[in-house]
């Protein structure tokens, strides 16, 4: 039996709700802020953000290389790009061993490796520009450091640590034989003096003596002959020196300059480098420590300071070969000083 109170009950609801505007009830839609947004991403997606970002300001704003440079220093999302010129090489003392890429410079290799020094010998009669004019023997040791072209009386030689020298016979007999001593005056009593010497006692027959000097060797020897006394003079034992070879201070027709070999990691044997401005604090002490640490090796022969980006650097350079190229950095090529 149908329940009239049923069917009103029907009646008013259906009144109610055609009565009720559409969408009143839907649920409102929720915005979202960005950072709420962030703050409920995996890390992986903010590190994709963040690397988009970063791609889209270097696309923007960065500098780019020309055809004549390579990339030195990377891009960041804060700093720029830096930009050095390619070097050439220099085809009398160098060949190419590897062209550069957008990011490397171009490498080149010295021809040659370093030489001894070469000081020739010869033996002359003994005259008042000689410090032991009068004593001992009549003949006296004469030096060349010129091939041989010319000779005379040297009183005293200086040597660099770890650097090779040969001393070569130039009619030098058998009544004068070279050598090396701790003794000042010489003569066939004295003992030769034989750490880092080949062939003491030299003459023409033997025609040379070779010596490399160390750091434990004597700061004070002598060239003497192993006959009579007084023939030769002293020899200075002494730490190389470095000497600016070239900076961007010194600014030429042809602009700033640099090594060749600066940025060649076959030359490369050891870099530092900190936070800090060229001509500053940092660049002096880290030039004084990369010229510390080249001095004591003999494959060492300069040194090589620049700043990139807030952050100076520096090299020690096996190989300094060619003429300078041109740089766009703040840099200093110094070269190691042998006597």
């Amino acid at each position: 039996m149908y329940d009239a109170g049923l069917a009103e009950f029907e009646r008013q609801y259906f009144v109610a709700k055609n009565s009720i505007p559409p969408g009143s009830f839907a649920e409102p839609t929720k915005e979202v802020s960005v950072d709420a947004a962030k703050e409920g991403s995996t890390d992986g997606e903010r590190a994709r953000r963040q690397e988009d970002a970063a791609v889209r300001l270097r696309r923007d704003t960065n500098t780019t290389c020309n055809a004549e440079e390579f990339e030195l220093v990377a891009p960041t999302v804060s700093t720029d790009r830096v930009c050095e010129h390619v070097t050439t090489c220099n085809p009398d003392d160098q060949v190419v061993h590897a062209e550069p890429t957008p990011t490397s410079d171009r490498v080149c290799r010295g021809r040659d490796a370093p030489e001894p020094t070469q000081i020739f010998v010869s033996v002359a009669l003994k005259t008042v520009d000689h410090p032991h004019y009068g004593e001992g023997s009549d003949s006296a040791y004469v030096i060349s450091r010129d091939g041989g072209a010319s000779y005379s009386v040297v009183p005293e030689l200086r040597l660099t640590k770890l650097h090779s020298y040969e001393f070569l016979m130039d009619g030098v007999s058998e009544d004068h034989p070279f050598i090396l001593t701790l003794d000042s005056a010489g003569g066939w009593s004295d003992n030769p003096y034989t750490a880092g010497v080949i062939g003491s006692g030299a003459t023409d027959a033997a025609h040379k003596l070779s010596f490399t000097p160390s750091f434990s060797t004597p700061t004070r020897l002598y060239y003497q002959s192993h006959r009579e006394t007084h023939e030769g003079g002293a020899i200075e034992v002494v730490d190389p020196t470095f000497e600016a070879d070239t900076n961007n201070n010194n600014i030429d027709a042809q602009g700033p300059s640099r090594f060749s070999t600066a940025y060649s990691p076959l030359a490369r044997l050891f870099s530092l480098s900190a936070p800090g401005a060229f001509n500053g604090a940092v660049e002096r002490v880290l030039r004084t420590s990369c010229e510390q640490s080249c001095g004591i090796r003999a494959d060492c022969h300069g040194v090589y300071v620049y700043e990139a980006q807030g952050t100076v650097w520096c090299y020690g350079l096996s190989d300094i070969s060619g003429e300078p190229v041109p740089t766009t950095v703040k840099s200093l090529s110094v070269r190691k000083i042998v006597a």
